[in-house]
């Protein structure tokens, strides 16, 4: 019989790959909702299942700050590279300016950066 994840509590480590492993998408949803709790072991498992969309998700909506596991995974994607660097740790990086390098986003990011240096309004995403 299929385990249906309980809608009202938060997911446990098992919960979690679970549902990474029916959706990605949908464990991303669950993070939004606040659905996922914030400890050093979910982190770590986030990681673990290395998906960009989550580890981002997780550092901005739980965890409410910067990781260098999460920023690592989080950049393997350019545009989720960006927004980290944008909305996560709110200035450039050097694991996040490698995320966007070669990809037409990069062009983006390098203006970002370069109107906040000389105090234009920032390019928002």
């Amino acid at each position: 019989m299929k385990k249906l994840i309980d809608k009202t509590k938060l997911l446990t480590k098992e919960d979690i790959t679970l549902a990474f492993l029916k959706d990605p998408g949908e464990l991303a949803q669950l993070i939004w909702d606040g659905r996922v709790p914030k400890s050093d072991e979910i982190e770590t498992l986030i990681c673990e299942l290395g998906d960009y969309e989550c580890a981002y998700t997780y550092a901005r909506e739980v965890k409410l700050g910067t990781s260098d596991k999460l920023r690592r995974v989080s950049s393997r994607d350019p545009w989720y590279a960006y927004y980290y660097a944008l909305l996560v740790d709110g200035a450039p990086h050097k694991v996040t300016r490698d995320g966007v390098s070669g990809d037409p986003v990069e062009e983006l990011y390098k203006r970002r950066w370069e109107n906040s240096r000389k105090g234009k309004i920032p390019l928002t995403p």
